[in-house]
């Protein structure tokens, strides 16, 4: 079987309507076009229901690599996970991570390394969104994934990244049947289920132990630790894309994840680098940021007005909402420790994080 590569490429992407970094990597042969198979994006919108950088940001990169593939902008939407996150409050950056995969160079090294696989569920009727149809799709997308990615071993797994359907605002008005009546009822939902399906394929959760629709939710002590999962309208499936570390990849690159505990939980995230190669004593150097390629952390502000007993006003404050006090804080906490403000950063973590916590996936380079 021959060896396969895999690769990260962090590029910026300072206004949604600017793919010229990823235009300039393409042009230069820096990247294939053809080689793509995900993108995740941050954007510098609210990234809440009313966030059209998402979509602006997805048209953009659509197109673009639509000319260079010779495809249209629906082809790539088929053949590419697009998945962007609003939302760059306080110091954190705007910005692409693109993953790759073709075949090593003759004479690459073996791995262990950065290994991913890519999967998609067949389309979801709206009634089957939120619900444990959504719930068993998306466990069967992450089998598949795991399969492409010729990770046998569940427990070989770092992270999983999964984009799972919404209906369209407009599908909700007269609409009967769905598991919610709003949009932001829908997503919380969606992700509930697809997080659940994560945790089943991994061996988190046995299937059984989660039951029928109303545990989606509802039961937090059910779940996964290695997810990101975030809803959009522009899917009408479960997408998903693992990535663990294999021994049938080559190259420079691995990941690794954990758990943060709380939003002060700097330990948890300095122990990952450790063990990544890159020490924060107690910040890393710019040779060592050189090697941090990138960086993504899914987690909700805390459920009450308490942070290891002082109390905090991100639930109470009309004007700003709590997850964009969370992001600019959490982008704070992570950039003091990597001297670096580009993640991933996304809320609404139902049974991906523990309350007012979060998970963290890094993607660094060996040497």
């Amino acid at each position: 079987m021959e060896t396969r590569l895999a690769e990260v490429h962090r590029i910026e992407m300072p206004d949604p309507g600017d793919a010229s970094g990823l235009a300039a990597r393409i042009d230069a042969g820096a990247i294939d076009p053809a080689t793509i198979i995900a993108i995740l994006g941050k954007t510098p919108g609210n990234g809440l229901t009313n966030d059209h950088t998402r979509e602006f940001a997805t048209r953009t990169v659509a197109g673009l690599l639509a000319a260079r593939l010779g495809v249209t902008a629906d082809d790539v939407r088929g053949r590419i996970l697009l998945l962007f996150s609003g939302g760059t409050e306080g110091l954190l950056a705007p910005h692409l991570l693109v993953f790759t995969r073709g075949t090593a160079p003759a004479g690459a090294a073996p791995g262990p390394a950065l290994a991913l696989g890519l999967a998609r569920s067949a389309p979801l009727a709206p009634t089957q969104i939120g619900r444990s149809s959504e719930l068993d799709a998306a466990a069967a997308a992450t089998r598949a994934a795991l399969a492409d990615a010729g990770l046998d071993d569940p427990r070989t797994v770092a992270w999983v990244q999964v984009k799972c359907p919404i209906p369209a605002p407009g599908a909700l008005h007269g609409a009967s049947g769905l598991a919610a009546s709003s949009i932001p009822g829908m997503k919380h939902l969606s992700r509930a289920a697809a997080a659940l399906g994560v945790a089943v394929a991994l061996g988190d959760v046995p299937r059984g132990a989660i039951g029928d629709d109303d545990a989606i939710g509802s039961r937090r002590e059910l779940g996964t630790r290695r997810a990101c999962v975030t809803a959009a309208i522009d899917s009408p499936c479960v997408e998903v894309m693992v990535l663990g570390n294999g021994a049938g990849w080559a190259g420079d690159q691995r990941i690794g994840s954990t758990v943060l505990n709380d939003m002060l939980d700097a330990p948890a995230v300095a122990a990952l680098l450790d063990r990544l190669g890159l020490p924060a004593t107690p910040q890393l150097t710019r040779d060592q940021r050189d090697r941090l390629i990138g960086a993504i952390l899914k987690g909700d502000p805390p459920p009450d007005d308490r942070l290891r007993g002082g109390r905090h006003v991100m639930l109470d404050d009309s004007d700003i909402g709590p997850i964009r006090h969370y992001r600019a804080a959490m982008g704070g906490m992570l950039g003091a420790l990597t001297g670096d403000n580009h993640v991933y950063l996304s809320g609404g973590a139902e049974h991906q994080a523990p309350p007012g916590g979060a998970v963290l996936a890094l993607i660094v380079r060996n040497r």
